[in-house]
């Protein structure tokens, strides 16, 4: 049996390609950032 298991404290987006989540997730680098994460 195999089986894959994810967990996280945010969501998970599904993008539709490589810019659209490098985008996602410089706004969430400074999302943190601005919080002192």
């Amino acid at each position: 049996m195999k089986l894959t298991l994810a967990t996280a404290q945010y969501p998970i987006t599904e993008h539709k390609n490589w810019d659209e989540w490098v985008l996602h997730t410089e706004k969430w680098v400074a999302q943190a950032v601005q919080q002192n994460a």
